[in-house]
């Protein structure tokens, strides 16, 4: 399997739309509520666009050339050297594969190795597992937790917060397949 982040607009217009407005994607993730329109997806890439790498930083995931999420820093401040993360494989057919993994760790790479961050942390509702799992594998460690924070199918849910320093990160960068930055033998 050939797992690689591509720029953003790459990634079809209409699929952007399906993801954005799939109750599945959208809720875990909390995040477009409301019903997301074509032309709010292409105001939202030309936004992209326009911000790139100022205060965030996109990419399609992309398996065996075929669009399947998006990775993501945003909220990035580069005088405190932190950012926020997010992530989602859409196609279910790649769950639980490595995909979010793999996507995870040359997004991290990408922030710690290239642009020099310190800090990257993000929010995860309390109930998604595999995610949690996933982002502890990785290095992520738990800071807190906004009680009762997002309102999803009638019941309020627990949002952990958790982050990873560049120091924690402790993948061997030679060994990240398709890295975004080039490798150089020290």
């Amino acid at each position: 399997m050939n797992i690689e982040l591509l720029p953003i607009d790459q990634v079809d217009i209409d699929l952007l739309k399906k993801w954005q407005n799939d109750a599945s994607v959208k809720y875990p993730l909390m995040g477009f509520r409301f019903p997301i329109q074509k032309e709010t997806v292409k105001d939202w890439l030309e936004n992209l666009r326009n911000d790139n790498g100022v205060k965030r930083v996109m990419f399609g995931i992309y398996v065996n050339s075929d669009a399947v999420g998006t990775v993501s820093l945003h909220n990035i401040d580069y005088v405190n050297s932190n950012a926020e993360f997010g992530i989602y494989v859409a196609e279910k057919k790649e769950n639980n594969k490595g995909v979010g993994t793999a996507a995870s760790i040359m997004t991290l790479d990408f922030a710690f190795n290239a642009m020099g961050l310190n800090r990257v942390g993000l929010e995860v509702i309390s109930n998604n597992l595999n995610a949690i799992h996933m982002y502890k594998k990785i290095g992520f460690v738990n800071e807190g937790v906004k009680r009762n924070y997002y309102f999803m199918n009638g019941s309020f849910f627990d949002v952990n917060c958790m982050s990873i320093l560049s120091s924690e990160f402790v993948i061997e960068t030679n060994k990240i397949k398709n890295r975004l930055i080039y490798n150089i033998d020290k």
